[in-house]
């Protein structure tokens, strides 16, 4: 599975991310790309923090963006899931 995800080139977003679990779990088993959105700068900050002591920095990366604006261009993920996102 991993080796397909990655010749795949998966892209996916998180939307929602907290401190991006579900997202780096998801780069660990099956090495697809990921991008993690939180409205909250400490959780996109916490997330890009484990990421790099897990070693998932190259497949895990986090931003503050509100997932209801995002600044990405359309269809610029293959797929996008949420977890962890909490209702403000």
């Amino acid at each position: 599975m991993r080796d397909f995800a990655q010749h795949l080139g998966l892209l996916g977003l998180h939307a929602g991310c907290n401190a991006g679990f579900l997202s780096r779990e998801l780069a660990r088993r099956t090495g697809a790309k990921v991008v993690g959105v939180d409205i909250s700068p400490s959780m996109a900050e916490a997330a890009n923090l484990r990421a790099k002591q897990e070693g998932l920095a190259d497949l895990a990366g986090y931003e503050c963006q509100d997932t209801r604006a995002l600044t990405f261009p359309d269809e610029h993920f293959d797929v996008a899931f949420s977890g962890g996102a909490q209702k403000h």
